[in-house]
């Protein structure tokens, strides 16, 4: 996947510790994503569905402290998402995640649902948005 990018000044590819690949393009605020998140306790439906699970990080208490604190604006996405509880051997989250940073949680997210999580930021106005795109399909029974 480097190649893609191997003409483009602006894009950075890297490899993180957890195996995750981060494509970063351009000058990124990123501070949020550097948030302690204490402890987060997921419902069920946030530990089958990525959708769901980047909500509940994104509503923790102290993602929603660091965004105030930063002066952010959350921009949610809108998307439809009807979820059925998939079987407990499912691909799935624990029941809760401590002392990781924002940025480990959705790691841990696109890792376990094997999808991409899109973090996107702008300077004026302040603001950021996260999105899980693809991965597991809960509906799809080869899965």
């Amino acid at each position: 996947m480097p190649e893609i990018y191997a003409n483009d000044k602006l894009a950075v590819v890297t490899k993180r510790p957890s195996g995750i690949i981060s494509i970063r393009i351009g000058e990124v605020p990123d501070a949020i994503l550097h948030t302690k998140i204490s402890s987060l306790i997921l419902q069920p439906r946030d530990q089958f569905s990525g959708y769901f699970a980047v909500f509940a990080i994104e509503g923790a208490q102290d993602v929603q402290n660091a965004t105030a604190a930063f002066g952010l604006h959350e921009v949610l996405p809108t998307f439809i998402d009807i979820l059925t509880f998939p079987p407990s051997d499912r691909p799935h989250l624990p029941s809760s995640i401590t002392n990781v940073t924002m940025d480990q949680a959705l790691d841990l997210v696109a890792s376990t649902f094997k999808g991409i999580v899109l973090y996107g930021a702008c300077t004026q106005p302040p603001a950021f948005s996260i999105e899980f795109v693809g991965g597991f399909d809960d509906k799809s029974p080869e899965r």
